[in-house]
């Protein structure tokens, strides 16, 4: 089980939007733009982890709790996590983030969460070429990847949701990647795993579910290659640990943060580690 060693204000709610999710999350600061995308851009390298295999997770803003350090997953095993998160991005945004993306360790495996940003944005169509063009780009950059699904959300009709999502997994499978499923693994009568817009997981309820699929596609990538003793998550001084609760997920409580004002002309900051100063990134 996890430990929640702090508790956090929701989001601010704009002016007469209805309250939907019921969670809560850290409050929220402004990112440098990336003059690629243009999007509030942010990438998070362990570097305490430089002994490890890096794991690089590509995606949209749930995976910011990751990337400010709200919250951890343990590097168990040979596996450390690294983390590029672009706010509100569409494939195609996350494509260019992917060209240009500056990482100084070998990345041994690539998850990309698929955004669910597109579903009120473009054709179904549309987004299955965007979403190509993104896995293209990724198995071109790196040897090994995998997808995992995008988490659903209260404001696009599950329908919809659901007709990307067997896209995105046609997609994916059509070039050799996996793709982990998690239609059900956040109920839509659960409220407490998103926030009052109904989009935004709350931390750490339903980013805790995030993270077990994030580690549940390294994991199955890992048995598929590599014998089930080094997979990535497991704790050796408990073998007997059930894999249900496979990995552990730390919710740590972050220092005082300024805010950090939006800078278009630049790109997005690098993180070195959770207690480092954001930089720029060189070109």
């Amino acid at each position: 089980m996890a430990v929640y060693l702090a508790s956090y204000p929701g989001g601010t709610r704009q002016k007469n939007q209805a309250l939907i999710g019921s969670g809560t999350r850290p409050p929220v600061f402004a990112w440098r733009k990336s003059r690629h995308s243009g999007k509030q851009h942010k990438v998070f390298i362990p570097q305490e982890s430089t002994n490890k295999e890096l794991v690089l997770v590509v995606g949209d803003s749930h995976l910011r709790s990751f990337v400010e350090g709200d919250v951890v997953i343990r590097p168990h095993g040979p596996y450390g996590f690294g983390f590029s998160s672009s706010l509100g991005a569409t494939a195609h945004e996350l494509e260019l983030e992917v060209q240009q993306l500056h990482v100084d360790r070998q990345v041994s495996l690539c998850v990309v969460l698929a955004t669910g940003n597109d579903t009120d944005k473009k054709t179904l169509t549309q987004a299955g070429q965007d979403f190509e063009r993104l896995l293209s780009t990724v198995l071109r950059r790196w040897k090994k990847a995998c997808v995992v699904d995008f988490p659903t959300c209260h404001t696009v009709s599950e329908a919809v949701q659901n007709q990307f999502r067997q896209e995105y997994r046609r997609l994916a499978e059509a070039n050799g990647l996996r793709y982990v499923s998690c239609a059900d693994k956040f109920p839509m009568d659960n409220l407490g795993l998103w926030v009052r817009d109904g989009v935004h997981l709350s931390v750490p309820e339903g980013v805790q579910v995030l993270a077990d699929l994030i580690c549940k596609a390294v994991k199955d990538e890992v048995v598929n290659t590599r014998a089930p003793t080094s997979c990535p998550g497991e704790v050796t001084a408990a073998p007997s640990k059930p894999s249900t609760e496979f990995p552990d997920l730390v919710p740590i409580c972050p220092p005082p943060k300024a805010v950090q004002s939006p800078a278009p002309s630049h790109e997005g900051g690098v993180s070195v580690g959770h207690d480092s100063k954001m930089h720029e990134k060189s070109s």
